[in-house]
């Protein structure tokens, strides 16, 4: 079996056997194991780059010692405490592949140049095969690539049962919310379905259309959505009000910190500023994430 085929068969493996979970318990299995699913996926990476030093050193007829398996598990430590800072275990629902990829040979080339720093450092570079490390260096990303691309396989079957959905809103019901919408729409591998805007300039029920035809209602102002986020359990909240809307953005987004709704503001360039913020996109929109889940 070709990897390319083993990657498809174990994505849609890993989708069949959650969408099952999800059917005995009646849960939603990933948002309950959200922490666990992220511990676990840290876990396999780990493996994955012990296991891609293994068949570096096999290729080259070199048999493991205490020093090699004691390099690569300090290359997978570096590698996570890297990655978790460049914030590679973070929520990918909104973001591409490329993007998931690019994360994952950026921290890895990071983890490499502190490996061969420290290599220099210590005057050991003679003990390692400049071969069997050049094979490790892109075998180890290109594992952890092809792994991605199985999780999401499975996650995208997952979400066609209309499983691991996530229910969100759009606060702005102006130009911006509305096309956010239909980004949101056609992306149908995110998961996310749209209940409501919300906009204090317009009035309750009042109906819009998008761009591309999409029909939505306006359920209320800012402080109905406060009500209706813990009172529906709504998971997801998009800010997409305009720049001088800046106080009220913030009032709310207190009302919120005590909620489990992850929350965005797209694109409001104040929000760069907080604490923990992350820039990301959502189709070709940029976005801020202030708070979110693993999964």
């Amino acid at each position: 079996m070709s990897r390319t085929s083993f990657t498809l068969y174990f994505g849609l493996y890993l989708g069949r056997q959650i969408k099952r979970s999800n059917t005995v318990n009646n849960k939603n299995f990933l948002r309950d194991h959200s922490h666990e699913l992220n511990s676990a996926l840290k876990t396999i990476d780990f493996c994955v780059i012990l296991i891609t030093l293994g068949i570096s050193l096999a290729l080259r007829g070199i048999s493991p010692n205490a020093s090699l398996l004691l390099t690569g598990a300090l290359a997978a430590a570096l590698f996570l405490f890297i990655a978790s800072n460049r914030r590679l275990y973070t929520s990918w629902r909104m973001g591409t592949i490329y993007q998931e990829i690019s994360e994952i040979w950026i921290a890895w080339s990071l983890t490499f140049t502190l490996l061969i720093t420290l290599a220099f450092l210590f005057k050991v570079t003679a003990d390692y095969s400049r071969i069997a490390t050049t094979l490790w260096f892109f075998l180890a990303p290109i594992a952890l690539s092809l792994l991605r691309i199985a999780v999401r396989s499975g996650l995208r079957q997952l979400r066609g049962y209309r499983r691991d959905l996530k229910r969100a809103v759009i606060v702005g019901a102006g130009p911006l919310g509305c096309r956010l919408a239909d980004v949101l729409g056609s992306d149908h591998g995110s998961g996310i379905e749209i209940q409501a805007l919300y906009d204090d300039k317009k009035p309750m029920g009042n109906q819009l259309i998008t761009p591309e035809g999409r029909a939505l209602t306006v359920a209320g102002d800012l402080a109905q959505m406060v009500k209706d986020v813990t009172a529906q359990r709504i998971e997801i909240v998009y800010f997409a009000l305009p720049m001088q809307e800046e106080g009220r953005i913030l009032e709310s987004i207190e009302h919120l910190h005590d909620t489990p709704a992850s929350i965005y503001v797209v694109p409001d360039l104040f929000i760069a500023e907080l604490a923990e913020a992350r820039w990301g996109r959502i189709g070709e929109l940029p976005m801020v994430a202030l708070f979110e889940e693993p999964f």
